[in-house]
């Protein structure tokens, strides 16, 4: 690489598909293997021996108990391309302490450190000096560095703040751990309290530890805007939004994305609960006495729900029946038989064409897969994607140039406007 170009490589972070914590060894250790490092320049390869290491004093190799063992390993790099050392502990260490790991909240966390340390290395600072003027400090210096990124339109303010945010934890897990000790305070603390509530709506007032660091976010809520707030700007479709969805559905004739939005239009299901149903929660025929069919989803269901909460799902009749009737039909089936051996025993409703899942479950997550390949989760891409590609061209073409919406608009509308009529479930197959 040029010196030209190898000013243009920033600081980043990549993803390893698979990582097993590992510890140099000597040949005739137990569990040795052996790596060869061949050379460029013609002279003998390098061998060495590692095998991977034990959890305390423990050495049972067979037992995957004792092993650190993760996919989708986020893992930070300098410009040079090299693991930053400090990131890799910090990001370890707070592993060991989930039982089951949010990669992708661990993903962020790297994200923002990378920004981190291409701060420092474009203003040529190093993170573990504090000198006596605080304004020098990095941890300030970084601050007012993301302030003016927010000024200059670059980032959000929310983005600085998480960003921030993840940088202290990392100065005090550094300061916990006894790695890095301070000749000056990163940032000065204070108490504040905040007002929570609990599941029956009562509320408390919680104290918190704060820092001088915290970066503002203003509040933009406007009471007389159409959007709801569900952890996220969402618009619920009108009426004739939701007719010219379904009439591009109905053109386009894919079948999965057809049911996918009736579904999340009729339920107010999140992407993650739609596309992780089973195909046991819709064996049964539907009753004829009853509108809806009550369906539990959340832990122990195998249905997944933002923050694991347990809930229910009113799910119509008519809906329930086309789901029953798709799960039987020959295309379903052989989409199932195209997948995994481990995902026949409790297949999802919905799968690609190639018979892998649309949306991977939590409980996926849980278990450390060897053979994982890939530098992502399955998270609704594809039905994101078919939305861009072909559900909003068809409606610009025949209906709006202007008109856009997102998969979860889907399920504020639910709630926001009327509902789909019987006569548009018909429609949708």
């Amino acid at each position: 690489m040029s010196a030209r170009s190898k000013r243009h490589v920033k600081a980043r972070t990549v993803t390893l598909p698979t990582f097993v914590l590992s510890e140099l060894c000597s040949r005739d250790d137990l569990g040795a293997v052996s790596r060869q490092i061949p050379s460029n320049d013609g002279r003998r390869s390098v061998v060495y021996y590692f095998r991977p290491a034990g959890r305390g004093d423990a050495r049972e190799f067979e037992d995957t108990e004792y092993l650190e063992q993760y996919n989708l390993l986020p893992v930070v790099l300098d410009r040079d391309g090299r693991p930053w050392e400090p990131a890799a502990a910090y990001l370890l260490a707070r592993l060991r302490r989930q039982p089951v790991p949010n990669m992708y909240t661990f993903q962020g966390i790297a994200d923002d450190l990378a920004a981190f340390v291409e701060f420092l290395t474009e203003k040529g600072l190093d993170y573990t000096v504090f000198p006596e003027n605080q304004r020098l400090r990095p941890t300030y210096k970084f601050r007012g560095y993301l302030r003016a990124k927010i000024r200059d339109g670059y980032i959000a303010a929310s983005t600085a703040r998480r960003r921030m945010g993840s940088v202290i934890a990392f100065y005090r897990w550094l300061q916990e751990a006894g790695m890095l000790t301070f000749d000056h305070n990163p940032w000065v603390e204070h108490d504040v309290h905040i007002t929570v509530k609990d599941a029956r709506g009562a509320t408390s007032l919680r104290k918190r530890k704060a820092t001088d660091l915290s970066i503002p976010v203003p509040d933009r809520s406007d009471p007389f805007q159409p959007e709801i707030d569900d952890g996220g700007r969402l618009r619920p479709l009108s009426t004739e939004e939701q007719g010219w969805v379904i009439s591009a559905l109905s053109r386009l004739g894919n079948i999965e994305m057809t049911l996918i939005h009736l579904f999340m239009l009729t339920t107010g299901a999140r992407i993650q609960t739609a596309l992780t149903m089973r195909v046991r929660h819709f064996r049964s025929e539907t009753p004829r006495s009853v509108t809806h069919i009550r369906t539990k989803i959340g832990p122990g269901t195998g249905i997944d729900t933002k923050n694991d909460r347990p809930m229910t799902l009113h799910v119509p009749c008519d809906v329930y029946t086309k789901l029953h009737n798709y799960i039987k039909s020959q295309r379903a089936i052989s989409r199932r038989q195209r997948g995994r051996e481990e995902d026949q025993s409790d297949p999802y409703v919905f799968v690609t064409q190639q018979g892998t899942p649309y949306y991977e479950s939590k409980s996926a997550f849980s278990r450390y897969d060897s053979s994982f390949d890939r530098r992502h989760r399955k998270r609704g891409q594809t039905v994101r994607m078919f939305i861009r590609d072909h559900v909003l061209p068809h409606i610009h073409d025949h209906f709006s140039e202007q008109f856009h919406y997102r998969v979860h608009d889907l399920r504020a509308s639910y709630g926001g406007v009327d509902p789909v009529t019987q006569d548009t479930r018909t429609q949708l197959g």
